[in-house]
């Protein structure tokens, strides 16, 4: 089924209609070939999807009979991916698999060694784009917010020495006497905290600087496993992990 992304949407109710304005999901009903009759689904990003029928397609706007009505509920807490920096078009793939894991917060950092300077800007333009698109193909009815660039200690200040926060700190130093990363997630009461936050580091690892400095503030070392993996390969997998630990359940309304 086709699915259009229009966040402005909400409270809908089956035999309402609704006009479809905005030019790239226009486009997306011509390049699919949606013809009046056919069934198309709506999402705005907060939980709730709309399936619809289409009736009406022309050239500047389309419209569309809501037939049913559902809503996704997320319980437990929230989790928060805080990601350094990479260059060219590396950071996308973080975007991606934030978005396809349900990551609901995605925080872009800047480390002691970041390299990658990225016309910010610009490029949270096209991350939001990513995501909306990755949320419409995985059926994820929550589009994941993508926070603005931070430093690493902003990120800890923000986070750290808090009770209903769980600050965790993969590291190469980690990997021989720390959890691995599932472990330190299974052996918690999740439902004790309101947020679970990754941090993961650049290419060279978090700092020593950067390690005292959370780790004096409640963060705790973890593992991600035996090998040394890219930047955006360790974000993927953290989010992967993560969602093993959701409770997404999606529910008709009636």
């Amino acid at each position: 089924m086709v699915r259009l992304f229009v966040s402005s949407v909400e409270g809908l109710s089956r035999g309402e209609k609704i006009e479809i304005i905005d030019e790239s999901e226009l486009h997306h009903l011509y390049v699919r070939r949606v013809n009046p009759g056919e069934r198309v689904a709506l999402l705005n990003g907060r939980g709730w999807e709309y399936f619809c029928r289409l009736t009406v397609i022309e050239k500047h706007k389309a419209v569309l009979e809501v037939t049913d009505v559902f809503r996704a509920q997320r319980s437990g807490p929230k989790f928060v991916i805080a990601c350094s920096l990479i260059g060219s078009n590396r950071f996308d793939r973080v975007v991606e698999s934030s978005a396809e894991f349900g990551i609901d917060l995605l925080i872009p950092m800047l480390c002691d060694r970041t390299i990658a300077r990225l016309d910010v800007g610009q490029s949270k333009e096209r991350w939001k784009r990513k995501a909306i698109e990755v949320c419409k193909q995985c059926e994820n009815l929550f589009l994941p917010e993508i926070g603005k660039v931070s430093l690493f200690s902003d990120v800890v200040d923000v986070f750290g020495q808090r009770e209903n926060t769980l600050l965790l700190l993969p590291n190469l130093g980690a990997r021989a006497k720390s959890l691995h990363l599932f472990d330190a997630l299974h052996n918690k009461d999740l439902s004790e905290f309101e947020y679970v936050v990754i941090m993961v580091g650049p290419e060279g690892d978090f700092s020593e600087e950067e390690l005292d400095y959370a780790l004096a503030r409640g963060a705790e070392p973890i593992s991600l496993g035996d090998f040394i993996l890219r930047v955006e390969t360790a974000s993927t997998f953290c989010a992967a992990i993560s969602s093993y630990f959701m409770s997404y359940k999606v529910e008709r309304v009636e």
